[in-house]
């Protein structure tokens, strides 16, 4: 239920941010205070975490305030932006409300790239390791011989010879008029 208002948010843009980018926001010093609130996913069984950033001026004649959330915002071995998930900017305005901006950063695609560059120059980089390298259609086979035999046509072979047994006995065991004997 929480993702319809994720989705039915106004205003959403399509930038493309990744992990570890920085997420800056830009705000009018007349509508918004400068306490600004950065909450960012946690892990699977973790909360997420609200970093408290002070949005300040850029220069003394300057109109707007400026916040950036970035890897050092949080003291310890990972950044404030390190993580993939959405990130939400609460800024609160002059009037006592909050605007809430939200920012999806993604994993890299680079980091996806499923194209295959060979054996010998993964087995290069693994050098120090013993592996044995081995094609799909191999491993296929050798889960077909670790298997062992198929019992199905064994099975049914068995079956089938119950199944005329039982009619045989059935037979043999009923009732027949001698043929040619009078009723």
């Amino acid at each position: 239920m929480k993702l319809q208002s994720y989705l039915a948010q106004g205003s959403r843009h399509d930038d493309q941010r990744t992990v570890g980018s920085p997420i800056a926001l830009k705000l009018n010093a007349e509508k918004y205070l400068k306490d600004v609130s950065f909450v960012t996913p946690g892990l699977m069984d973790d909360q997420p975490t609200v970093v408290e950033r002070i949005a300040t001026k850029t220069d003394e004649e300057s109109p707007f305030l400026s916040v950036t959330l970035d890897r050092t915002s949080v003291p310890g071995p990972v950044g404030a932006v390190d993580r993939s998930g959405i990130y939400e900017a609460w800024a609160p305005t002059r009037e006592g409300s909050f605007d809430v901006r939200r920012y999806a950063l993604n994993v890299d695609p680079s980091e996806g790239d499923l194209a295959f560059s060979g054996s010998q120059p993964l087995l290069a980089r693994l050098e120090p390791l013993a592996i044995d390298f081995r094609h799909a259609d191999e491993y296929a086979y050798d889960l077909m011989d670790q298997a062992g035999y198929n019992r199905s046509l064994l099975v049914m072979a068995v079956l089938l010879a119950m199944l005329l047994g039982e009619q045989l006995l059935a037979y043999s065991a009923s009732y027949h008029p001698v043929r040619g004997a009078v009723r």
